[in-house]
């Protein structure tokens, strides 16, 4: 275990976040010479750095050899570190905010979740509401961004990319190179971003609050800058814009860097792809009849609207809501619940299983019972034409278990430090932060405030065991993991 190399790549964390919180100062200072924020955020970005500059010294010297274990520490511990330095600006500017508060609106921001411990956001400073949108534009690419930048930064010797179905697939890392996977990701998502706030604004959102919504929609995060939990403010118009943009967002960023180089096989042959949209347009139906069903939809054209933008931002982990969505029927929220666990597709911004995986366990289940009543006949899984492999399909297996179990363990202990709420309301809100959807199908007008201390840190647990590969946290709770070699 090369403890130096993951010492030094959390300097690069810490380095990242102050870099973070000093876009946050010049916000602050374009906004107005509030010298009282100003020396707040000083504050924060010298904390910051002060961190960073300490892991540094006490990495000099590190080796470059990276293996698994070491890859499973960056990210766990990496994720974690930026947490919690990112509770800062919560505690220095919100009066009264509570350590689990930060953590939690700390933990939301980075690992792209969307839900609030706020009750009233309006009261936050402009340069802190723009430095919660500045964390979930990071969380969105948290894997590209500690595998195509924090690793060479570091210059650990590594070719793999290729971890937990968030990037590539082994054969496909001759095509999608780090080189490549930096290039265009990275522009996909500016592109996403800079265009959807370009249009927002356009469509008479403030500065402030198209930014916001346009990091929230391009990395599936879902921070609304309106008071209460997660309610999109915005005319029809953007409501129609946002659902592409979503869309696109949950898909395989590397399948379509294929397809913007001309590549449309990926069209055909990609079954993760088609699966994803097969997924939107029937859920989109269902909930469009489960709307029309209901009073208080108006239109069958309005039904379809709030059908397809809700389904769009939940398969996504989008997690953003109208108040529209309020008045849905308890089967569409059936229908919710159920794509919280599928998820986008892997090496997308979205959380969830991942439709990759849903798609290799149900192969794997199809097997299972063939196997059952025709025990000699050998049978394989396959996903996009290519073999699975049975150490992929098992780890596949496994980690669909041991979610199951996470979802069992934190609902137990969230029933415990809960007041006030029934089995259907805590196990929604446990599936809801451990996909990183951030969505309150119950009550969209209300926040995570008035939970208790204990509910916030338990959540906020949820959401960094949900966003990063699972296993990577899990491990870290295994003395042997930081003792014997693999």
């Amino acid at each position: 275990m090369s403890y130096k190399l993951i010492i030094r790549s959390l300097a690069v964390v810490s380095f990242v976040v102050s870099l973070v919180f000093l876009s946050a100062l010049a916000v602050q200072c374009c906004c107005g010479l509030d010298w009282i924020l100003i020396e707040k955020w000083v504050l924060c970005v010298a904390v910051a750095l002060s961190i960073a500059c300490g892991l540094c010294a006490a990495s000099k010297n590190y080796e470059q050899n990276l293996f698994r274990k070491e890859i499973l520490a960056i990210i766990g511990l990496g994720l974690l570190i930026a947490v919690v330095i990112g509770t800062l600006p919560y505690l220095v500017f919100v009066g009264g905010c509570s350590p689990a508060t930060a953590f939690f609106e700390s933990a939301s921001g980075f690992t792209t979740t969307g839900a609030t411990a706020f009750d009233d956001l309006s009261k936050l400073p402009s340069s802190l509401v723009f430095y919660r949108g500045m964390t979930q534009c990071i969380g969105g690419l948290i894997t590209i961004f500690f595998f195509a930048i924090l690793l060479p930064i570091v210059g650990a010797k590594t070719k793999s990319i290729c971890m937990g179905g968030m990037c590539a697939r082994p054969d496909e890392t001759s095509f999608a190179t780090i080189n490549a996977i930096v290039k265009y990701t990275l522009g996909i998502y500016l592109t996403l971003t800079f265009s959807s706030m370009a249009v927002f604004c356009l469509g008479g959102m403030a500065k402030l609050d198209a930014f916001c919504y346009a990091a929230a929609i391009a990395s599936t995060g879902g921070f609304s800058t309106a008071t209460g939990d997660k309610i999109f403010i915005a005319s029809d118009a953007l409501q129609y814009f946002s659902i592409p943009v979503m869309a696109i967002s949950g898909m395989n960023f590397i399948c379509l860097m294929k397809i913007l180089r001309g590549d449309a096989s990926e069209l055909r042959t990609n079954e993760e792809l088609r699966w994803y949209l097969y997924i939107l347009l029937s859920a989109t139906a269902l909930v469009t009849i489960f709307a029309a069903a209901t009073r208080g939809h108006g239109t069958f054209g309005e039904s379809l609207k709030t059908a397809l933008f809700h389904v769009t931002s939940v398969v996504t982990t989008t997690g953003l809501a109208t108040p529209a969505m309020a008045k849905l029927s308890v089967a569409a929220q059936i229908v919710f619940i159920s794509l919280m666990f599928c998820g986008g597709c892997s090496g997308s911004t979205a959380g969830g299983l991942k439709i990759s995986r849903i798609l290799i366990i149900l192969k794997s289940c199809v097997k299972n019972v063939r196997r059952s009543f025709r025990p000699n006949v050998v049978s394989s899984v396959f996903l996009n034409g290519k073999h699975v492999q049975p150490s992929e399909e098992n780890e596949t297996l496994g980690l669909a278990s041991l979610a199951c179990a996470t979802l069992i363990v934190f609902s137990f202990l969230l029933a415990m430090v809960t007041e006030n709420a029934g089995i259907g309301e805590i196990f929604h809100g446990a599936c809801s932060n451990f996909f990183n959807v951030g969505i309150n199908l119950f009550n969209q007008s209300t926040s995570y405030a008035v939970a208790t201390p204990s509910a916030k840190y338990l959540h906020g647990a949820l959401m960094l065991t949900g966003r990063v590969e699972m296993l990577a946290v899990v491990a870290l709770l295994f003395p042997s993991f930081w003792k014997k070699p693999l």
